[in-house]
């Protein structure tokens, strides 16, 4: 749900994280939607000249909404040395580790917005980049990693080794792998239905399609009813994505062929006779205001995590999706307007 107004907050803010069982970890705002989780945990917020004695244990990248609607509370800053020393270390990419095998065809890390290829021994040992896309989940990986103590998903397994992999800890299907750029393998892409809300939105609506256009507009209404200055959280910002493509569809715009089944599309088209030109306009145009607020570098937490300098090529990938998305709608609005 989105939320009234938004917390700021810059690298090197720490910021306390509730963790289940009235447990608290603390962490260090880093560059690249990462956090730099302290080597010590609580049973009661502690502060800050208590927490900063301790080592940053591992890092962790995931979503920034709790920061932003003040769950997840700012408790001081320590500045860091230099610009350098605000970003994390190199993380692993493009990694299958049930296979154990790279999707490039050799390792290849991350580090401030360049990937570049690195040889086994560079990459031996590094975690390798999984984003947590929702509050929980970080404070899962947290809870599975500071409190269990289990580290070994989290890494690069060994060169050539042949041991079984870790198993993985339960909220792994919901922790997302991110991929370069779009061309490679990943959760992420520049496609409405490539981000796991998006996805569960479309299967709701293959598995309900006489519901749909009320879907569609509600997608659009969570959006649309917020404060101005609500700071919108990347689940319903994929959702507006996602029904607008729909619609998109709808309207006969090639781009969005693949975004739901014929089946689906069918039981739509024989809902949407039932409203006049008028109604369907403003629906598109509703559609339109939604999209606007989802590009909203302000507002929008879909927006800053695929447009970012860690993964260019995407973030430009899917603005160009997104223009191409806005346009076509607002030819489809002149037409129904003019009808």
């Amino acid at each position: 749900m989105a939320k009234s107004g938004k917390i700021k907050y810059k690298p090197g803010d720490i910021v306390t994280i509730p963790l289940p069982e009235a447990r608290f970890a603390y962490a260090r705002i880093f560059e690249d939607h990462t956090f730099g989780i302290f080597a010590h945990w609580s049973a009661k917020p502690e502060p800050l000249a208590q927490v900063a004695t301790h080592p940053i244990a591992f890092f962790v990248s995931g979503t920034d909404s709790a920061i932003k609607d003040g769950t997840w509370l700012v408790v001081g800053h320590v500045p860091f040395q230099d610009a350098e020393a605000s970003f994390p270390p190199p993380v692993a990419i493009c990694y299958d580790y049930d296979s154990n095998t790279w999707t490039m065809g050799r390792p290849m890390v991350t580090h401030k917005g360049t990937e570049k290829f690195v040889t086994a021994k560079e990459v031996a040992g590094l975690d390798r980049l999984l984003f947590c896309h929702k509050p929980a989940l970080v404070a899962a990986t947290i809870v599975d990693r500071l409190i269990d103590g289990n580290h070994a998903y989290y890494k690069v397994r060994p060169s050539g080794s042949s041991s079984s992999a870790a198993a993985a800890p339960a909220l792994a299907p919901q922790v997302m792998q991110v991929a370069p750029n779009p061309s490679t393998t990943g959760p992420w892409g520049a496609r409405a239905q490539e981000n796991d809300d998006a996805s569960d939105w479309l299967a709701g609506l293959e598995e309900e399609p006489g519901l749909g256009l009320g879907r569609i507009d509600e997608a659009f209404d969570q959006v649309l009813s917020a404060e101005p200055s609500a700071y919108l959280e990347v689940t319903e910002c994929a959702e507006v994505v996602a029904a607008a493509t729909v619609l998109a569809k709808m309207h006969g715009l090639a781009f969005a062929a693949d975004i739901a089944s014929d089946e689906c599309m069918a039981a739509l088209a024989k809902r949407a006779k039932r409203r006049s030109p008028k109604s369907t306009a403003a629906l598109v145009q509703r559609a339109l205001l939604a999209l606007a607020a989802v590009q909203d570098p302000e507002r929008s937490e879909l927006r800053g995590l695929m447009v970012t300098q860690e993964h260019a090529d995407l973030g430009a990938a899917w603005s160009k999706r997104m223009g191409q998305l806005v346009r076509g709608l607002k030819a489809a609005h002149r037409r129904l307007a003019s009808a």
